[in-house]
């Protein structure tokens, strides 16, 4: 998992990553509610590499509880939030629940 910045190279750089990598497919979280706000993101990604959709409803509860059983302080626990979503999210694909 690797998480970049969004700025004005933004796009070149994952251009380039998934070349230089050979990444065959980016795995996205996805959520209805969502939708109209990603779909741009979504279109330009997918001029890059093929993307996968995977439903993220619930990802961050499912994050944060995990933590919880783990023992992580309160304080780590909002700082990786978003790793253990996309934890979630990677697991929710890798069983084979991808595909919005």
């Amino acid at each position: 998992m690797m998480v970049m910045k969004k700025d004005s190279s933004f796009w070149e750089k994952l251009k380039q990553l998934c070349q230089r990598e050979n990444i065959d497919r980016i795995v996205l979280g996805w959520c209805e509610d969502l939708q109209p706000d990603i779909s741009d993101f979504f279109s330009r990604l997918s001029q890059i590499c093929p993307v996968v959709k995977v439903d993220e409803t619930l990802t961050t509860k499912r994050g944060v509880d995990r933590m919880l059983k783990e023992g992580v302080s309160r304080k780590q626990r909002q700082k990786k939030k978003d790793v253990f979503a996309a934890m979630a999210i990677l697991e929710e694909f890798f069983q084979g629940g991808e595909n919005v």
